[in-house]
């Protein structure tokens, strides 16, 4: 008989992080300065290459649109982890530059039980973290960019919890009973 030890019930801040919009602009600056030499470095070159050289630069126009549209969706709250699944709590006040710590018990009169999530870590680079929310049952999934400079004093505890729940999860997206 083995038991597993769940980790303790937390909450961790969600917002709006500027070291993120500026890895995506130096992103596309550098795209930029990519397409510009390789123009430079053009002699003689067929027509058609300017034809190509005008796609990318529609096309790297576009991927900045998509990416400051996403990043400005990114959504503020907290992120639960109850001890036994996930939930996320979006900000309802408003845009606040301080996220206060909310009560982790569900037992607010004014807000249904909160929905249980799937959380799955898209990509983890130890001081940030792009996680994956999946609702149980299936509901349209949210991307959320963790930090340890939201939290720091959780962030330890908030990776440990989060690559446990990862290794628990049933592998379909069912919700276990």
């Amino acid at each position: 008989m083995s038991s597993t030890r769940r980790p303790p019930a937390m909450q961790y801040p969600v917002s709006s992080d500027p070291a993120l919009a500026a890895g995506l602009l130096l992103l596309g600056m550098t795209l930029a300065c990519v397409l510009a030499s390789w123009r430079l470095g053009w002699q003689n070159a067929p027509d058609w290459l300017g034809v190509v050289w005008a796609a990318a630069w529609a096309w790297l126009l576009l991927m900045a649109w998509r990416g400051w549209r996403w990043y400005r969706s990114l959504p503020q709250g907290w992120l639960h982890w109850t001890g036994e699944h996930w939930s996320f709590r979006p900000l309802t006040t408003g845009y606040s530059s301080r996220l206060q710590p909310v009560a982790l018990d569900d037992s607010e009169p004014e807000q249904p039980r909160s929905q249980a999530w799937q959380c799955r870590i898209a990509l983890d680079l130890q001081w940030g973290m792009l996680v994956r929310l999946q609702g149980v049952p299936r509901a349209p999934a949210q991307w959320l960019w963790l930090r340890n400079a939201m939290a720091p004093a959780d962030w330890a505890l908030l990776r440990a919890v989060l690559h446990w729940s990862q290794r628990s999860q049933p592998a379909d997206g069912e919700a276990r009973r």
